[in-house]
């Protein structure tokens, strides 16, 4: 039986690359993150509000760290959702406050505006709904009359929804037509 022997190498020197100091919260920094979380339970305005104040914060070097270890976010939140409840009273999910924590702590890392609805007006200013599909719904126990009726309105959708599905839509509601499934039966 043989043995291995392990041998010590000596270690290569490698320069270490030294990290800033991490960022410590500072009480003026967790009061403007206070105030930006107040302005925004506020109302309408309180927007450009919370700007000015992420702004003040990304100009302070603050670092906006994780919900509920970090004192500037905890500091947000218990101020934006106070006792986890949004202007009107209703529960706030914790999802909801994990989206405004993200778009706070993004203001105050860009040092841009704060806005809640950034993502929707870079979209053409739409709430994305249905993430733009067309359903065709045929049941089981229909029949052809039923299937081609169903077929004819999400070819007539498709139409109407994208330039692209013209052509395809057309000939499909042609075929319709031929096959004797016009849209008066």
């Amino acid at each position: 039986m043989t043995t291995k022997t392990k041998t010590n190498k000596p270690a290569a020197k490698t320069a270490k690359a030294t990290k800033p100091a991490a960022y410590q919260a500072k009480p003026a920094d967790i009061k403007l993150a206070t105030e930006a979380g107040e302005a925004l339970k506020a109302g309408e305005s309180a927007q450009a509000m919370a700007s000015i104040k992420a702004k003040a914060l990304h100009k302070a070097g603050a670092i906006v760290g994780k919900k509920g270890e970090c004192p500037l976010a905890v500091a947000f939140l218990n101020a934006r959702y106070p006792g986890g409840k949004n202007a009107k009273g209703g529960k706030v999910s914790a999802g909801t406050m994990d989206v405004t924590l993200s778009h706070f702590r993004s203001a105050v890392k860009t040092g841009k505006g704060y806005d809640e609805n950034a993502s929707r007006k870079a979209k053409g200013g739409k709430a994305k709904t249905g993430a733009g599909v067309i359903m065709i719904s045929i049941n089981k126990g229909g029949d052809a009359k039923a299937m081609a009726k169903a077929i004819r309105a999400g070819m007539n959708k498709a139409k109407e929804s994208n330039d692209a599905f013209v052509a395809l839509a057309a000939m499909v509601l042609d075929a319709l037509d031929d096959a004797g499934f016009t849209e008066t039966e």
